[in-house]
């Protein structure tokens, strides 16, 4: 635990300067699986929303177009470079939200690692990239590891630069800890895949 507690505050230092700690920012939450048990605790996954659900509360009224992005290995590296975490599938599924006078938003999804299970996240970017608003769709794992909403509303309105210097949740335990920098990686990845998809793809 002492060791997992000095990687969690070298991860969170490590985020001011993406250049030097990079991905290895990110391995600190992805690694997170192969730490043993801290207690008894055995989570039941929680499915808060569901796709559609996320999206109609989202971009409520909205039209929505399902698109997909293939991406090269010189994309997907620029998009570990950006985000600091590294990223490995090529084809990227996201959702543009129309209204009458154009485009409003853009939703992505992604799944990753916990310790003990799999969350599920979505975010939704401005047409010039700034967080507008996140959610979490399911989470296995206690809900008392959930990194805290006041710290999830923190994110909003920043750009992927401006989260780079973003902090870990004020007193928060060494597993929320890490649950909250795995959820940021995950919104750190998803806002760069849509700098590369809104360059790729002109949306």
């Amino acid at each position: 635990m002492k060791f997992m507690n000095m990687m969690i505050e070298r991860g969170w230092r490590g985020l001011g300067n993406t250049s030097t700690w990079g991905i290895a920012a990110c391995l600190v939450a992805t690694a997170v699986g192969a730490w043993g048990h801290e207690g008894p605790h055995k989570a039941e996954p929680r499915r808060m929303l569901t796709q559609s659900q996320a999206l109609q509360a989202a971009f409520p009224g909205l039209n929505l177009e399902r698109k997909t992005a293939y991406l090269a290995k010189t994309e997907l590296e620029r998009a570990s470079k950006l985000s600091g975490c590294l990223h490995e599938s090529a084809v990227v599924s996201y959702y543009l939200a129309h209204s009458t006078t154009g485009l409003v938003g853009a939703a992505f999804f992604e799944s990753h690692r916990l310790r003990d299970g799999t969350e599920v996240i979505m975010a939704v970017l401005t047409p010039d990239g700034r967080l507008m608003r996140s959610e979490i769709l399911s989470f296995d794992e206690p809900a008392d590891y959930m990194p805290p909403p006041a710290w999830r509303a923190g994110l909003l309105g920043k750009s992927l630069g401006e989260l780079d210097r973003f902090s870990r949740p004020a007193g928060a335990s060494a597993r929320a800890a890490l649950s909250a920098q795995a959820f940021l990686d995950g919104v750190r990845r998803l806002m760069a895949i849509h700098e590369i998809v809104e360059s790729k793809e002109k949306l």
